[in-house]
């Protein structure tokens, strides 16, 4: 595994925006949609001030600021919650269980100097008051309605795990599912297959796992966001830098390979055959066929 048990969780990122013309279902990154905004890369240095320059944005209903927003909040709470009842947050996290290595405490000792104005000062101070404030929760789901294609992804992935039953509603959810997955492939999004897939990685169904390397590999192949720095594939979360899986330099679609062995590759790569061609079609079907949902 390249991030060791009991890490902070890793950030999820935001791909480009729609892309236009025949091909936008599997185009660049670098195609981007004329006058879309050039976020900088998950996580940003200065979440305080990137949180605050969206706010207006997100409030008014860009998904893509609501988005980013979210997760950017979302992972600073992951340490912040560490050391928010804390006199002394230094402190705290130098006296965090054993279970934290050295190098867990001096990662969560950055990341709070990273987000700790988050703590001392409120980004949505220029928003409107709102009864339980703006908070993760309240922007995935504006982002959610917005349509913004990873926040479709997380939410349709993440109703699956209650839908294992085969009651009417459970069929009923993973319709849903299924219909916002379509929906999120079609974006021309690339990072959007990557996220599903990866999360489709993690879950126990050998089937699913399978399905999801191919979709990794599709995202990868589109231009998603597959280095070594991948905000959405936590490769840089290594802790052990002697790890051979751990190196500067690896991508994710070798990281996958290693993962896998050669049948599975074999299979995972027919599978991605088949979901390139379904996406170039633009043939919802089809890719409904390969979501193994």
């Amino acid at each position: 595994q390249a991030v060791e048990a009991g890490a902070p969780p890793a950030p999820a990122t935001v791909g480009n925006a729609d892309v236009d013309g025949e091909e936008r279902a599997l185009a660049p990154r670098g195609e981007a949609k004329r006058g879309a905004r050039n976020l900088p890369k998950s996580p940003v240095d200065h979440p305080f001030e990137f949180i605050r320059e969206l706010a207006r944005a997100a409030y008014e209903g860009d998904g893509e600021a609501q988005y980013r927003i979210a997760k950017e909040l979302d992972r600073c709470e992951a340490t912040l919650l560490l050391v928010r009842k804390a006199s002394d947050p230094e402190v705290a996290i130098w006296n965090l269980p054993a279970g934290w290595t050295h190098s867990m405490k001096e990662r969560a000792f950055a990341e709070y100097h990273r987000c700790s104005r988050l703590l001392r000062e409120d980004p949505f101070a220029g928003l409107p008051q709102r009864p339980g404030g703006y908070t993760v929760g309240y922007w995935m789901s504006r982002a959610t309605e917005s349509g913004q294609p990873l926040a479709l992804v997380e939410k349709a992935i993440n109703s699956l795990p209650a839908a294992t039953s085969e009651s009417d509603e459970a069929e009923g959810v993973r319709t849903e599912a299924r219909e916002t997955l379509v929906k999120a492939t079609l974006s021309g999004n690339p990072d959007a297959l990557l996220l599903m897939g990866f999360m489709m990685r993690g879950s126990n169904d050998p089937e699913r796992e399978s399905q999801g390397a191919a979709w990794m590999l599709a995202g990868c192949r589109a231009g998603a966001d597959c280095g070594f720095d991948s905000a959405i594939v936590p490769i840089w979360m290594c802790y052990d830098s002697g790890d051979v899986q751990c190196q500067p330099g690896l991508d994710v679609e070798t990281m996958l390979g290693r993962a896998l062995s050669p049948a599975e590759f074999t299979q995972a790569h027919a599978r991605y055959e088949r979901i390139s061609a379904a996406l170039r079609a633009r043939d919802a079907e089809a890719i409904r066929a390969q979501l193994g949902i």
